[in-house]
C-alpha cells in the first residue's frame, strides 16, 4: 500500500520537472492527462485530456498549440499509470490510511498561512517550554505534560527536570547560564542546574526554590508566573504576573535582582508574553473585563529601576483581539498569539510591525494566520534566511494550539504557492485551475474527493486527503505572469454528484514544497 513518505520524497523529486519531462517517453509536451478512477459502472467520472495556455509545441509540428486545443484520450497514460502507483487514486479504508501512524486527518488542513509559508501538525516531539541560549529546546513533559522538562537526545525525549507543577516559563541568564522556571502551580519560581555534567538536572540539590523570596499579593491569593526574560547582557530577571485567588485582580512585571523581587510595571490584566528588544520591555497584556488585548512597550528612562513614571509606558498595538505570548523575528516583525481573527471564527496568530520606527505598529494584522483553536506557547527558530516567505527564508515558528488536543504546529517558510478555480466542478463545464508561484517554479495540483485533509512530515498540512479519490495532474512550469493554467473539460460527473471536494495546488523550488491554499466546494452533477 502506498504510504505518505513516498509521496514526500517523490513531491520533492518532482521539483524542475516540466510537463514534457514527466511524459517525455510517450507524449508530446503540450498533452496533459488527468485520470479519474472507475467507481464501477459505465456512467463513470470522466476527465478529458487537457492543454495549457502557456507556449507548448503541438504533437509532431514545431507550430504553436492554441489555447482552444483539447487533445482527447480516454485511456490514461501509462506513465501517470505509474506515477500515481504510490500515490492513492482509488478509495481507501480509514482505517488502513490510521494504519499510517501520521497526525489524524482531522487535524490537518485546518489553519491558513500567507503563501510563502507552510504549516505542520506535530512538527515537534513535545510542547515547547522555551529555548536555551546554546538554541536547544526545552521540552513541556511529564504530569498533566507540563511536570516536568526534557530535552531532545538523539530523536528521543530525555527527561531533564522535573517536580514542577505547572511549566509556565523558562529563561536562561545570558552571564551566568542558570535557569529558572516558573510555576503556577503553586506560584514560584525554581533555579535549575546541571551541578554534576551528567546532561540533566534531576539530582539532589540540581532543582531548587528561586532564592529570592516569592511576593504575596496584600489582597490575599498568590500571584501566578506568565513568562520569564532576562534583560539583554544581564542577570536581572523579569516576570509577568497576575493574581489569582485574591480580592483584587491585578496583573503586572516584577523585577528580580539581587534575590530580591520589586514592581517594574502595575495595572495590567492578564499580563502575558514579555520580550526584550534593546533597552525596551514588550509586554502582552489582556484586559480582564473586556479581554480586549495590547502590546505595552516599557523602558525605564530616568534609571530607576522600574517603568512606573509617566512616559515610560507607551502602547505599541491596541485593540487586539486577546494577547498571548510574544517573538520578534530578524525584519523587526512581532509574533503573537493569545488573539483572535477579526470575527472571532478562530484562533490566531498575529502579526505587528512598526514600518516607520517610531515605537507605534503601523501594521496591526490580527488574522495572520488563523483557523486555530486557542494560540497559547510561541517559539521562534530562525535562521541566516530569516523568517520570511518564499525559499530565501529558513525560518519556523512553532505555536501550541489548544485544540481538541493541545498540538504543536510549525509554521515553516516555503516556495511561495497559491491556488484559484474559474468555473464550477460540474458535467459538461470547462473549469480553469490556476497555480500561483515564482517565474519558472515547478507545479501540480490535486482535486480530491477527500476534504478531511493529511499531514506530511517535512512539509506540511494539506486541504486535500489521500483516503478519497484523487486526481493529481502536473502543469507546465510557472510563466512570466506568475501562475500556470489548467482548462479542464468535465463531463458526466453523476456519479459523484453532491460530494465535497477540494482542490489544492503545489509549488516546488530549491528542493521545497510551497502549499497553496485550498479551494472548496461540492460537486454538480
Amino acid at each position: 500500500m502506498p504510504r505518505l513518505q513516498p509521496l514526500a520524497a517523490r513531491l520533492r523529486g518532482w521539483e524542475g520537472a516540466s510537463l514534457r519531462s514527466i511524459h517525455e517517453s510517450e507524449h508530446p509536451a503540450d498533452e496533459l492527462f488527468v485520470y479519474s478512477p472507475d467507481l464501477g459502472g459505465t456512467d463513470r467520472p470522466h476527465l478529458e485530456a487537457v492543454s495549457s495556455p502557456q507556449r507548448l509545441l503541438r504533437p509532431g509540428s514545431r507550430g504553436l498549440a492554441s489555447f482552444s486545443d483539447v487533445v482527447r484520450r480516454r485511456a490514461p497514460p501509462r506513465s501517470l499509470v505509474r506515477l500515481w502507483s504510490f500515490i492513492h487514486v482509488t478509495t481507501l479504508r480509514t482505517a488502513a490510511f490510521a494504519a499510517l501512524a501520521f497526525v489524524p486527518s482531522a487535524l490537518a488542513g485546518d489553519v491558513s498561512v500567507p503563501a510563502g509559508f507552510n504549516v505542520e501538525t506535530n512538527a515537534a516531539p513535545a510542547l515547547v517550554a522555551g529555548q536555551l541560549n546554546d538554541g536547544s529546546l526545552l521540552y513541556s513533559t511529564g504530569v498533566f505534560g507540563a511536570g516536568e522538562l526534557s530535552l531532545l537526545v538523539d530523536g528521543e525525549l530525555v527527561p531533564f527536570a522535573a517536580g514542577f507543577g505547572s511549566i509556565a516559563g523558562v529563561a536562561q541568564s545570558p552571564l551566568t547560564g542558570e535557569l529558572v522556571v516558573g510555576d503556577s502551580f503553586p506560584g514560584m519560581l525554581w533555579l535549575v542546574d546541571d551541578l554534576n555534567d551528567d546532561g540533566d538536572a534531576l539530582d539532589a540539590g540540581e532543582t531548587i526554590p528561586h532564592p529570592a523570596p516569592f511576593p504575596r499579593p496584600s489582597t490575599g491569593g498568590e500571584y501566578l508566573p506568565f513568562d520569564l526574560a532576562f534583560a539583554p547582557g544581564s542577570n536581572d530577571l523579569f516576570m509577568t504576573y497576575s493574581t489569582f485567588g485574591a480580592a483584587t485582580f491585578e496583573g503586572g512585571v516584577f523585577a528580580i535582582a539581587d534575590d530580591a523581587f520589586a514592581s517594574f510595571a502595575d495595572g495590567f490584566g492578564f499580563a502575558a508574553g514579555l520580550l526584550f528588544v534593546d533597552d525596551a520591555l514588550y509586554v502582552a497584556d489582556l484586559n480582564n473585563t473586556s479581554f480586549v488585548g495590547r502590546v505595552a512597550r516599557l523602558v525605564d528612562g530616568n534609571a530607576d529601576g522600574d517603568a512606573l513614571d509617566a512616559g515610560e509606558l507607551t502602547e505599541f498595538a491596541t485593540g487586539l483581539n486577546g494577547a498571548g505570548a510574544l517573538v520578534q523575528d530578524a525584519s523587526g516583525a512581532f509574533f503573537l498569539t493569545g488573539t483572535f481573527a477579526p470575527d472571532f471564527s478562530s484562533a490566531s496568530v498575529a502579526r505587528l510591525v512598526d514600518t516607520d520606527d517610531d515605537d507605534v505598529a503601523d501594521i496591526v494584522d490580527s488574522a495572520w494566520a488563523t483557523g486555530f483553536g486557542f494560540t497559547g506557547g510561541l517559539t521562534l527558530l530562525e535562521g541566516s534566511g530569516g523568517f520570511v516567505p518564499g525559499v530565501e527564508g529558513n525560518g519556523a515558528l512553532i505555536v501550541t494550539d489548544f485544540a481538541a488536543t493541545t498540538v504543536p504546529r510549525t509554521i515553516r517558510t516555503a516556495p511561495l504557492a497559491t491556488t484559484s478555480l474559474v468555473g464550477t466542478i460540474s458535467s459538461f463545464s470547462t473549469p480553469e485551475i490556476v497555480v500561483g508561484g515564482t517565474p519558472g517554479a515547478s507545479a501540480i495540483w490535486v482535486l480530491s474527493l477527500d476534504v478531511t485533509g493529511s499531514t506530511i512530515k517535512g512539509i506540511g498540512d494539506l486541504c486535500v486527503g489521500f483516503t478519497g479519490t484523487n486526481i493529481i495532474s502536473p502543469m507546465l512550469p510557472i510563466g512570466l505572469g506568475e501562475v500556470s493554467l489548467t482548462l479542464l473539460n468535465l463531463r458526466n460527473l453523476s456519479a459523484v454528484a453532491g460530494l465535497d471536494f477540494g482542490i489544492q495546488g503545489f509549488t516546488f523550488e530549491e528542493g521545497r514544497v510551497g502549499i497553496g491554499n485550498a479551494i472548496f466546494g461540492v460537486v454538480d452533477g
